[in-house]
């Protein structure tokens, strides 16, 4: 048996992925064959090429192949990204990012579910709204922007930053699903 190199093995796995094409040895790819187009990004990836780690932390982020696992798919990205895949870096800082916001929306959750008065129904509780001396009577707060940073009163607090806070530097993420604002 002859092992194939890196690009072999990655090319095969977008074959049998895709459906398209032949295997190396000219028979046709059977179309659901995911664990053999599994094997074969892994294999590549194993073999140092770094646009099969890249696809595998987009395969283990998505799901097309595999079951979802951001832990997994972290560790492809981070390896393509060693390996000098610039794109596997972005999708690195991307769900670093992604992370963050989750973790920013399950705190906020918990704090709703703590205390949900909210006396001018802007979105902001009342204890909140104290918190950072907002007005609980004036509903129109949660659209105004305290420290200017592009970010509304409301979306501070939905993504549990500080609306007063100057130095909080906040930038717009591009997701699959939508663009939000990342603050630090």
């Amino acid at each position: 048996d002859v092992v194939p190199d890196a690009r072999g093995c990655r090319r095969y796995a977008d074959f049998v992925r895709s459906g398209r094409g032949t295997t190396p040895t000219n028979q046709p790819v059977d179309q659901g064959d995911k664990d053999e187009a599994l094997a074969s990004y892994i294999r590549a990836c194993d073999l140092r090429d770094a646009i099969a780690c890249w696809v595998l932390g987009d395969e283990y982020l998505l799901g097309f192949i595999v079951d979802i696992s951001s832990d997994i798919a972290m560790e492809y990205y981070e390896k393509g990204c060693v390996l000098g895949r610039q794109e596997a870096c972005t999708s690195s800082d991307d769900l670093i990012k992604q992370r963050a916001l989750d973790e920013a929306a399950e705190k906020v959750a918990r704090a709703l579910a703590e205390k949900t008065e909210d006396t001018d129904e802007d979105g902001m509780p009342d204890t909140w709204e104290h918190k950072y001396f907002f007005n609980i009577y004036d509903e129109n707060d949660a659209a105004e922007d305290a420290n200017k940073n592009g970010v509304t009163n409301l979306d501070e607090f939905l993504r549990g930053t500080n609306p007063l806070e100057e130095s909080a530097l906040c930038f717009p993420v591009k997701s699959a699903k939508a663009i939000s604002m990342i603050c630090l």
